[in-house]
């Protein structure tokens, strides 16, 4: 099973994907991150969270220009931690989050909409929901016909059955009148002996 990662880290990333998406769009971040595309865009909207090993993804693959210098990346680094950076690493590079127990996610999609979804996105989510709605109805619709029509089938095998049995009855009837007829005709052409 994938590992968690901790609400500062999943909030991190969020901050960190933001500008990205609004700079290239979902599609050519997810390409790039090698993440699809409809589980980056639930990441934002707060309906999944992302484990540790698709944010180590999507940091090795933007690590570059996350370190360009820009204002959306200034304000990006006064928000970062003032702990030192670790030997080895360059004053560059971001203090990314580590894991801490208490900041654990427990479950999926516990963080939610840290950041508003974009207007455009907005707009193309409620469209999305109109149409499924939509198509919701016309298939329920279809079921309510389709019922109806089982219906009417089923009665009308029921009044052909009826029909069946009823001239079987009259069969049954109409081969014991046979049946005592003949027994009438040979007793009268060979007398039952005494």
């Amino acid at each position: 099973m994938a590992k968690k990662a901790t609400a500062k880290r999943i909030t991190q990333f969020l901050d960190d994907l933001k500008p990205l998406r609004e700079k290239y769009g979902n599609d050519a971040v997810a390409k790039k991150a090698k993440i699809h595309p409809a589980n980056l865009s639930s990441y934002v909207h707060g309906s999944k969270s992302p484990g540790e090993t698709t944010i180590n993804r999507f940091y090795m693959n933007f690590e570059d220009e996350l370190n360009q210098p820009n204002d959306s990346n200034e304000s990006d680094h006064s928000k970062q931690s003032d702990e030192p950076n670790q030997p080895g690493e360059s004053k560059q590079k971001k203090d990314y989050p580590t894991d801490s127990p208490e900041n654990e996610v427990d479950e999926p999609g516990i963080i939610r909409h840290l950041s508003p979804p974009a207007p455009d996105r907005t707009s193309d989510f409620i469209d999305f929901l109109k149409a499924t709605n939509e198509r919701q109805l016309k298939d329920n619709e279809r079921l309510w016909n389709d019922k109806a029509l089982l219906e009417k089938d089923k009665a009308e095998l029921r009044e052909e059955k009826n029909r069946f049995e009823k001239r079987f009855d009259a069969l049954l009837t109409n081969n014991t009148t046979i049946a005592e007829s003949v027994k009438i005709i040979a007793n009268k052409f060979d007398p039952p002996k005494a």
